[in-house]
């Protein structure tokens, strides 16, 4: 569905579910927010739902820019890690960045381990994830 702004709204799990999603249209963002610990099942709803929203991102902007809010999140099992990772490695593609708010360390550690090193950036504020995403990535 079409909200305010061009923003369509996605669940990834039936019922609201740990993981939301939004699409911003105007500013081409997939907008994530994550609570508590994500069950598999869960995550392979969230990345189903994902790859339609990060192919329009791609052909409307020629990336796809991911804003997740974490900060919620705790950490996950080695499991669901694992899952994260390869769900990271097999969906980004050359241009994407992902910006990621967190406030735990132990969950910030874990998640630089799950995803792409130079696509993504952390942040403990929406603010500063929104001004690096949308930055030109050339600049230093």
């Amino acid at each position: 569905r079409l909200g305010r702004r061009g923003r369509q709204r996605v669940d990834a799990a039936s019922g609201g579910g740990m993981i939301d999603m939004t699409y911003d249209d105007a500013l081409g963002i997939l907008r994530c927010v994550s609570r508590g610990s994500t069950p598999i099942a869960e995550l392979e709803l969230f990345a189903q739902k994902a790859v339609s929203l990060q192919a329009r991102a791609r052909a409307l902007h020629g990336r796809c820019l991911i804003l997740v809010d974490a900060s919620e999140t705790a950490v996950h099992t080695q499991e669901t890690a694992a899952a994260f990772s390869a769900l990271a490695e097999s969906k980004t593609q050359p241009g994407d960045r992902s910006a990621i708010i967190m406030h735990s360390a132990i969950a910030k550690l874990q998640s630089q381990r799950m995803a792409p090193k130079d696509a993504t950036g952390y942040f403990t504020n929406e603010k500063d994830a929104l001004a690096w995403l949308l930055a030109d990535p050339a600049t230093p």
